[in-house]
């Protein structure tokens, strides 16, 4: 006969509520701190942690320790989908069984993966009015503490025989195996956010003022004067992503491939997901390296002078090369928000 001895730390008496950092969710999140508490339990939420050393692993510590996770899955006004991070987040609360609660304006919005799932749906009003959603949410928490089951003294637990986990999720005990998780997770959240800033707030705003230049009937000095501008500003957030991304970057690769090796190794049943993984990762170094190429061809044909927009066939050529930088930097959104959710498969499904 076999038994496995495994160590239960019993839950803080704490909610752990998970939020976009916006001011729009501000609201949600103050009304779901106030049913918690209804229940005695203090809140913590995501926003509080966000000047973290290491944000990935004081999360997973957090969730770890929290009696139950509230997720605020609304779908945000820039992208109409929930945000990445959130949904990461509360992937991890239920890969390792912690009690969740879904938040939402549209349940249309949800992915696939948890659209079976109950969402309490609210509106922009109830959260204005306040008392009812509280209500409706403290209801909510109850019925999922009242769920709640103790392993050591619950008789359910106790049935002949052992139930082993999937082959594919038995490497989830291993503490080296959450190494290499997040140190690929914390790489795709980190390049997600970096190219982010640079996308909603200049990318996309150099293509509408290439757009709106190039359509004008008389290109003077004062479009010229308003594109350079911009490209100062895209310069400037540039230099942040080039700092954080580009510097160092063969030392970065060895790293997660040696933690893409070391999943492939050891990801028993789950190497379909993990190679997935590996797909979306070799998209995303694809993207940034490419990002750079146009990048650096803009910056050195034209070198912050753009007074060429006022020639026909050189106003063309700027619109492409501008075209082809922004398009670049929404599809490597794309592969890294990809890579976060396919990480997030391999431990959840």
């Amino acid at each position: 006969m076999y038994a496995i001895v495994v160590s239960i730390t019993q839950p803080e008496n704490v909610c752990f509520i998970v939020t976009p950092f916006s001011e729009q969710f501000q609201g949600v999140s103050n009304l779901i701190q106030q049913a918690a508490n209804r229940h005695g339990l203090q809140s913590v939420r995501t926003d509080d942690i966000q000047g973290a050393v290491n944000f990935p692993e004081d999360i997973l510590r957090r969730t770890q320790a929290a009696r139950m996770i509230v997720a605020v899955c609304s779908p945000e006004p820039e992208t109409g989908k929930p945000n990445p991070n959130v949904m990461y987040e509360l992937g991890l609360a239920q890969s390792i069984g912690k009690p969740t609660l879904i938040l939402t304006t549209d349940v249309a919005t949800l992915p696939a993966d948890i659209d079976t799932q109950y969402a309490l749906k609210y509106t922009e009003q109830e959260v204005q009015q306040k008392n009812f959603l509280v209500l409706r949410i403290t209801n909510e928490i109850g019925t999922r503490l009242g769920r709640m089951r103790d392993p050591l003294t619950d008789s359910s637990y106790h049935q002949k025989g052992i139930s082993v986990a999937q082959a594919r999720h038995r490497l989830l005990v291993y503490p080296e195996f959450w190494e290499h998780y997040k140190n690929i997770l914390a790489y795709a959240k980190h390049i997600h956010q970096q190219f982010q800033t640079v996308e909603t707030g200049h990318t996309s705003i150099l293509r509408r003022q290439v757009d709106e230049t190039i359509s004008s009937l008389n290109v003077g000095m004062r479009e010229v004067a308003a594109f350079n501008k911009a490209w100062e500003n895209y310069i400037r957030a540039f230099q942040t992503t080039q700092e954080f991304v580009y510097e160092n970057m063969e030392d970065k690769k060895a790293r997660l491939e040696a933690s893409f090796d070391y999943l492939s190794q050891h990801a028993e049943g789950a190497k379909a997901y993990v190679e997935r993984c590996k797909g979306f990762y070799q998209l995303v170094t694809d993207r940034i390296e490419t990002h750079l190429a146009v990048h650096n061809r803009i910056k050195n044909k034209y070198n912050g002078n753009f007074i060429e927009l006022r020639e026909p066939n050189s106003a063309i050529n700027i619109y492409n090369l501008i075209q082809e930088l922004a398009g670049n930097t929404q599809d490597l959104l794309i592969q890294a928000d990809g890579l976060m959710r396919n990480l997030i498969d391999l431990i959840v499904e």
